[in-house]
């Protein structure tokens, strides 16, 4: 098999990007040759964009960008065992490639034999692998496509065509292949498969940011009827969600500055309340940590009826019923006391006073997604004693926190980079998901009982369909993809784009995504 011509998109500098023709060689005896389909822009992809940098890390050559991708196979190599992928299979690729060398402690963890290599490859997911204990992202050899870390630096997915390592290429699907009402591209997955519905090529690229999201959830080990709080309403912020809510979590609160991110979270039922958060900046540590602890209190204040969006205040704060009729109802409406919203029980009585002096800790898992200084110190407030901090955000790299109200509380803040091992549950999220088949969902009074004084007598109730309008429904994965662009040639626009947060039109612009043909 002879090289191939390709075309790259490439970054030569701050905001160049260059259409450039490349040769790419047949697949290594481990590799798959895969014609990219799809693939979603990410903050950090516009960081180098926009800078040539992203934080410390410089660009040293020019580089291709784009990680979050899908594409199918066009050549399979020699050392791949037979049988595992086929000419014409969907899959979605795994970007993050460790050394898998065995004297390596963090690549051989979680694998049941110590040789990396060992075990069957089945639909993509290597077989010797337990999730729950690996830490092959924390190798210190791994190399990221469209990450400048290492050097050379590993090309990202912006391009029509690259070999990549089969163990870390994941079946999605097998030909032939079908279009969706939207033109989106699927495939049937084969019949033998315990997936047996179609997945299309647009959410097997969500599975990489999906991926940071299901990570974050196993560290904070969240499990059913839990509360959570989610900072940020961006891409991450809403997968956060989205794995809250399929694992069945009890009440979600998101935040963030922007109005139209909260009501699109709520409105779309990716959370429960949102709040947003006012553009206030501290000119002092303790004014920043007081600010912060009003903010908590906020957060934390008793649930509402789901649906609500909550501007900061006091604990009877503005409240507005987003009515479904558009993801950006305006923010209107009077303040209203805690149990006036209709789903509360008449017996159920609720001491504002005695209330706020407990409020200030009452969420089990934060996903604080923004790496802001006052979010994470909200964060470090709004989480109960023994509950845990996640941070999923990469933001201000020094930061000043009130480490004393974590400590006391045994509050764990745990780091989250990246994800291993996640793929094989994250594309059963989705496809559970569209089957209609998703996490049960703990009814409000359930989380009143559990959270809050003066709720005696009321019992929880699980509802076993999950997928019902409202709080009962799991998002559809796709609705995060608002803006798409078609072809290499139209992805100097996608990245403007990407740098919005509404277009021309006033639309909100979360994910973009650029489509090869």
């Amino acid at each position: 098999m002879a090289s191939k011509e390709i075309q790259a998109l490439v970054l030569h500098g701050p905001k160049d990007l260059r259409l450039e023709t490349r040769y790419l060689p047949p697949p290594s005896a481990n590799e798959l040759q895969i014609s990219i389909r799809s693939t979603g822009l990410c903050g950090s992809d516009l960081h180098y964009y926009t800078y040539y940098r992203n934080g410390d890390i410089h660009v040293r050559e020019p580089l291709v960008l784009g990680h979050e991708s899908s594409g199918t196979v066009t050549a399979i190599g020699s050392a791949v065992p037979h049988g595992t992928f086929s000419i014409g299979d969907a899959v979605a690729l795994e970007v993050g490639v460790p050394c898998s060398h065995e004297d390596c402690e963090y690549c051989n963890t979680g694998y049941s034999s110590p040789k990396f290599s060992d075990g069957p490859i089945i639909n993509g997911t290597d077989t010797n692998l337990k999730p729950s204990n690996t830490r092959y992202n924390l190798c210190p050899r791994l190399t990221f496509r469209s990450s400048a870390k290492s050097f050379p630096h590993y090309q990202g997915t912006l391009q029509t065509a690259l070999n990549h390592p089969a163990r870390y290429c994941h079946k999605i699907a097998s030909p032939p292949s079908f279009l969706s009402p939207n033109g989106t591209a699927l495939a049937k997955l084969p019949s033998a498969s315990p997936l047996p519905v179609s997945l299309s090529l647009t959410a097997a690229s969500l599975l990489e940011p999906l991926s940071v999201a299901l990570h974050a959830a196993r560290r904070a080990h969240l499990s059913r009827g839990q509360t959570v709080l989610v900072f940020g309403a961006g891409a991450v912020g809403l997968l956060c969600c989205y794995v809250a809510r399929q694992r069945s979590a009890g009440w979600i609160v998101i935040a963030d500055i922007d109005p139209g991110r909260v009501n699109f979270a709520v409105d779309g039922g990716w959370a429960d309340q949102g709040l947003i958060l006012p553009l206030r900046r501290a000119t002092a540590t303790d004014e920043s940590l007081a600010f912060a602890r009003e903010n908590a209190e906020n957060i934390t204040s008793p649930p509402r009826r789901e649906g609500t969006v909550t501007r900061p205040g006091s604990l009877s704060g503005t409240i507005a019923s987003t009515n479904g009729t558009s993801p950006y109802t305006p923010l209107t409406g009077t303040p209203s006391p805690p149990n006036a919203h209709g789903w509360l029980t008449d017996d159920i009585e609720l001491d504002g006073d005695a209330i706020l002096s407990e409020i200030v800790g009452q969420v089990d898992a934060t996903f604080e997604c923004t790496g802001q200084e006052s979010c994470v110190q909200t964060s470090i407030y709004a989480t109960k004693a023994g509950g845990k901090v996640m941070l999923v955000g990469m933001g201000t790299p020094v930061q000043t926190l009130p480490l004393g109200a974590a400590a006391l509380r045994e509050v764990d803040l745990l780091g989250v980079f990246r994800y291993a091992a996640t793929y094989g549950e994250g594309r059963e999220m989705v496809v559970r998901a569209q089957e209609g088949s998703g996490g049960m969902v703990l009814r409000p009074e359930a989380v009143m009982a559990k959270r809050f004084k003066g709720c005696n007598g009321v019992s929880g109730d699980w509802s076993g369909s999950g997928i019902e309008r409202g709080r009962n429904k799991i998002p559809d994965i796709e609705s995060l993809v608002t803006h798409r662009f078609k072809g290499l040639e139209q992805a100097q626009e996608a990245f403007r784009m990407a740098a919005r947060t509404k277009d021309d039109d006033g639309r909100l612009v979360l994910k973009v995504m650029v489509e090869l043909d």
